[in-house]
């Protein structure tokens, strides 16, 4: 299920969606509990990063619009200054705010994370392949032009490979070079 699918599900049925430092946050307006069913929480657990940065960048971006207008506001010389005063506080608050987030947006774009959680893929170079390589959430990711020269692999693919030895991923790149094949779990 994408990010876009599991938000709209829990909207429709009433959840309220939100984020501390560390979680996502599903509550219902009257502080009702909270009932997933097992397909949604799975969903919801498997997709936790993803959705924990939709929502933070999301915040992130609203709050910095909105510090932007009320900025321009306090800066209007043609209201008066008793009047701009009063909203000073809310516009400290955005800023604060901002601050907060903004270490956590920086170590998103720092890192590369955010063109995988809001793309849906990565183009990174492997030493151990000694090549370029673009990696992908799911099938359904479009890429860039300039990613279709490089061997692209599902995650689920990459997870496959995990914990195999050198020889084996080496082996697997090349067959998947050549047949343009997918690389699917086996026996460890």
């Amino acid at each position: 299920m994408t990010i876009d699918t599991i938000l709209k599900t829990l909207k429709s049925a009433g959840y309220v969606v939100g984020f501390d430092d560390h979680d996502i946050l599903i509550d219902l307006p009257d502080g009702g509990i909270v009932n997933l069913d097992d397909g949604l929480r799975a969903d919801v657990l498997q997709q936790k990063q993803e959705i924990l940065f939709f929502l933070r960048s999301k915040k992130y971006n609203q709050l910095r619009a909105q510090a932007e207008s009320l900025g321009a506001y306090l800066d209007d010389t043609s209201i008066l200054p008793a009047e701009r005063g009063k909203r000073l506080a809310e516009y400290e608050d955005i800023v604060e705010q901002i601050a907060a987030l903004e270490p956590v947006i920086q170590h998103y774009e720092e890192s590369g994370l955010s063109r995988w959680y809001g793309q849906g893929w990565l183009l990174l170079h492997s030493d151990l392949l000694n090549e370029i390589i673009v990696i992908v959430r799911d099938p359904s990711i479009k890429l860039p032009a300039g990613c279709s020269n490089y061997p692209v692999y599902q995650l689920k693919e990459v997870t496959a490979l995990d914990g195999k030895t050198d020889e084996v991923i080496k082996a697997a790149h090349s067959a998947k070079k050549v047949f343009s094949g997918q690389v699917k779990g086996g026996k460890k």
